[in-house]
């Protein structure tokens, strides 16, 4: 897994070289030099600020491919734990039941081992297991795509910084130097601008993501939840004979 991961994380970064190398954002005039300024030289001029916008992207980036790509029902929900778990629970066989969800440890093995543990109470105490599992495997799914949300919050505040310190250097030049040009304002301007620019390139597609991945949260619980309630059908014949 930590291989993959590596791959995954790896590629990103290539292509985000990439882009750097091809002008992906149009290019503007250098206001003090009079040069088109490439995306590289646009970072270099932001500062540590931009670096700092450009690593949090990359982070966020990262996550939101491991998120999409860990995101899938066959994953939360392996099709053979389903067609095992469905033999298993029609032949009244919980202890091997049990044994298979402790063995995959799967969003949809959790919720089920939760409700199997609770057999001997009654179907109400099993059902209530079984949603109180849901709602803690929803939630961890939950924190591990907020810290894509934290990201593209924090982008756009890093370049309010680099705004402000752009400014406070254009500011420091006119108290400093007795004559007060557009070339010598300039560069504090440019890099306030810069780094405006790269927080909210970074935050908009972040949060977007996000969006969509909470949604996809809340689709993929109803969808396991419904696969956790057929389950848990099987077992009221049983409780029934009890």
């Amino acid at each position: 897994m930590k291989s993959a991961s590596f791959g995954r994380n790896f590629y990103i970064v290539f292509i985000f070289l990439i882009l750097i190398n091809i002008n992906l954002i149009p290019q503007e005039e250098m206001p003090f030099s009079g040069e088109k300024a490439s995306l590289w030289e646009m970072i270099k001029d932001a500062g540590i600020v931009g670096y700092v916008i450009i690593i949090c992207s990359i982070v966020g980036i990262a996550l939101s491919f491991d998120a999409i790509s860990s995101l899938k029902l066959n994953k939360l929900a392996p099709p053979y734990v389903v067609q095992e778990l469905d033999r298993l629970l029609e032949n009244q066989e919980f202890d091997e039941a049990i044994q298979l969800c402790e063995n995959n440890k799967s969003f949809l093995a959790n919720v089920i081992s939760s409700s199997l543990a609770k057999i001997g109470y009654g179907y109400d105490e099993m059902k209530r297991a079984m949603e109180e599992a849901l709602d803690m495997e929803s939630f961890k799914l939950i924190v591990k795509i907020s810290y894509i949300n934290l990201l593209g919050q924090i982008t756009p505040l890093l370049g309010l910084l680099g705004t402000v310190t752009g400014m406070i250097a254009s500011f420091r030049d006119m108290a400093v130097l007795n004559v007060i040009t557009a070339k010598e304002l300039a560069p504090g301007v440019y890099q306030a601008l810069v780094t405006t620019a790269e927080g909210l390139i970074a935050a908009i597609p972040l949060l977007a993501i996000h969006f969509a991945l909470k949604n996809k949260v809340e689709k993929l619980t109803l969808s396991i939840s419904a696969i956790a309630n057929t389950f848990l059908e099987k077992t009221k014949t049983f409780l029934e004979q009890e």
